[in-house]
């Protein structure tokens, strides 16, 4: 199939003309391109790498009005049809929000979905995490769960602490587990 190279090209085009996605009409365009390809096993990760994509690539203000949408087709496809492939490509999404903008606003906007969703959402990938194999998607990883457990004031309220500690404990094994990554990464590895 033709899907990954398409994938990339619309990924280039984001990424040498960002400023495009400020075109309302546009973005209508390419949030239904990477439902379509959200809505397949077979194309998923495709959408999800179109998605973090345009988190690197684009400012929060520009799509962030998506967002909220976004997240309820993401939970949607996740209480159909949930693969290890699927949410392999969530923690790396949720991960790459969390360096590129902030835990607390992917929290926050989660739980304005449906209060407790964060943690229920969070109990299904946590597992996971320990299954990304790929040198620089662990350091990703690494990174991105550490500003959960760090940077997010949202996560040391009470209702949410529970999960924090359920979530430092595999960061924590992951970390240092014999094939965690060599080198501590930047922001700009990522």
């Amino acid at each position: 199939s033709n899907l990954p190279a398409l994938t990339r090209l619309v990924e280039a085009s984001i990424i040498k003309m960002p400023e495009r996605l400020l075109d309302h009409q546009l973005r209508t365009h390419l949030l239904g391109t990477w439902q379509k390809l959200l809505s397949s096993r077979l194309s998923d990760h495709l959408a999800f790498q179109m998605l973090i994509t345009i988190v690197k690539n684009v400012p929060l203000e520009t799509h962030n009005e998506e967002l909220t949408e976004i997240l309820k087709i993401i939970f949607t496809r996740m209480m159909h049809l949930k693969t290890s492939k699927f949410v392999r490509s969530l923690i790396l999404f949720f991960c790459t929000f969390a360096v590129q903008y902030s835990a607390d606003v992917l929290i926050d906007r989660i739980e304005s979905i449906q209060p407790g969703l964060f943690v229920i959402v969070g109990e299904q990938w946590l597992p996971e995490v320990k299954q990304i194999d790929d040198e620089q998607e662990q350091r990703l990883a690494l990174i991105g769960l550490s500003r959960f457990l760090c940077e997010s004031e949202i996560m040391l309220f009470e209702a949410f602490l529970p999960f924090w500690l359920r979530l430092l404990r595999p960061s924590l094994q992951y970390a240092t587990q014999e094939h965690a990554p060599s080198h501590e990464a930047t922001e700009d590895e990522l």
